[in-house]
């Protein structure tokens, strides 16, 4: 059986969206970015619940946002999350991408706006949860007295 090396970019870019941690998973894309598509400079700009965050890699100091939207050309990957109401992601290459580039971007664009996405939704659940434990706590205080023979009594 043979193997189609060409698979493994495609591969290990997919896998990269395995990561939890927002900084792990930055520097994976890094990584895998600059070794598979021979990227120079990556900006990971997100819009997560009213912070805007700027990832930032090959820069000399953080780029701006603005800017960095004007500067498209041959050898620039960028792409909008949800419209851009999430953020953007900018990856600089040396080298005019290819057709096969463009392909593999294409293919990785939607995982890629999913894990944005599903890190949106942790942080609302997370968000939610601690506002459901204060309610609790405020509700449990609020209805717990001591009696007579200090037994706690809701």
């Amino acid at each position: 059986m043979k193997i189609d090396e060409s698979s493994f970019p495609v591969y290990e870019i997919l896998t990269l969206f395995l990561e939890r941690e927002p900084e792990s998973f930055f520097r994976s894309m890094i990584d895998s970015f600059a070794r598979v598509f021979g990227a120079v400079r990556i900006a990971l700009y997100l819009k997560l619940e009213g912070e805007e965050v700027l990832r930032h890699w090959g820069f000399p100091s953080p780029p701006d946002p603005v800017k960095l939207a004007g500067q498209i050309n041959d050898n620039t990957f960028f792409t909008r999350f949800d419209d851009g109401i999430l953020g953007f992601i900018y990856v600089e290459h040396a080298h005019r991408l290819s057709e096969q580039d463009k392909v593999v971007y294409s293919m990785i664009t939607p995982a890629l706006e999913r894990s944005i996405e599903l890190k949106k939704a942790q942080i609302e659940l997370a968000r939610s949860r601690r506002r459901e434990h204060q309610i609790t706590e405020i509700a449990f205080e609020a209805f717990t007295f001591v009696d007579e023979n200090f037994n706690f009594r809701e």
